[in-house]
C-alpha cells in the first residue's frame, strides 16, 4: 500500500518536472521568433521610410533617392550612431528589460554594394529606388 502511494507520488513529480521542462524550452524558442519577427517588421518599416520619405529618409521625392541626403544619414550615422539608434526607436523591451538592436543602411547598385550606415545584419528588408536614374536596392539590416 505504502508503495504504490510513493510509486503514483514519484510519476506525479516527475510528470510535473517533464511538463515544466517542455514549457521551458518552448517559451524560449517562441520568445526567439517573436523578436526576430519583430525585428523584421522593423527592418520593412526603416526601409520603407528612407524610400519614400519619412523623419529620416534618403529621398526628396518617393523612391529616387538623393546623394546629398544619403551623405547626410552616413554623417549623420558616423557621428552620432547612439542618437540614430534612439530615431529610429530601434530596440525590444523584454522581460529583462530593454535590448537595443543595430542597424546597418546599405545601398546597392550593379557594380557593388555601398555601406551607408553601421554594420550588415542577420535580419534584412529591402526596397528599390532610383539613384541618378539607376535601379539601386536600399538594404537595411538589424542585429
Amino acid at each position: 500500500m505504502i508503495f504504490e502511494f510513493v510509486f503514483a507520488g514519484l510519476i506525479f513529480i516527475g510528470l510535473i518536472f517533464f511538463i515544466l521542462v517542455q514549457l521551458n524550452s518552448t517559451t524560449a524558442r517562441y520568445n526567439e521568433t517573436g523578436i526576430r519577427a519583430a525585428m523584421k517588421m522593423e527592418a520593412v518599416r526603416i526601409a520603407k521610410m528612407l524610400v519614400e520619405g519619412g523623419p529620416i529618409t534618403l529621398v526628396d521625392e518617393k523612391l529616387v533617392l538623393n546623394q546629398t541626403k544619403i551623405r547626410q544619414l552616413e554623417d549623420y550615422c558616423n557621428n552620432n550612431y547612439a542618437e540614430l539608434l534612439q530615431d529610429l526607436e530601434l530596440g525590444w523591451r523584454g522581460p529583462h528589460g530593454f535590448t537595443q538592436w543595430r542597424i546597418g543602411i546599405q545601398i546597392q547598385n550593379r557594380t557593388g554594394i555601398e555601406n551607408v550606415c553601421g554594420i550588415a545584419g542577420q535580419i534584412t528588408a529591402k526596397r528599390l529606388a532610383l539613384l541618378n536614374n539607376e535601379p539601386v536596392m536600399v538594404i537595411v539590416s538589424l542585429s
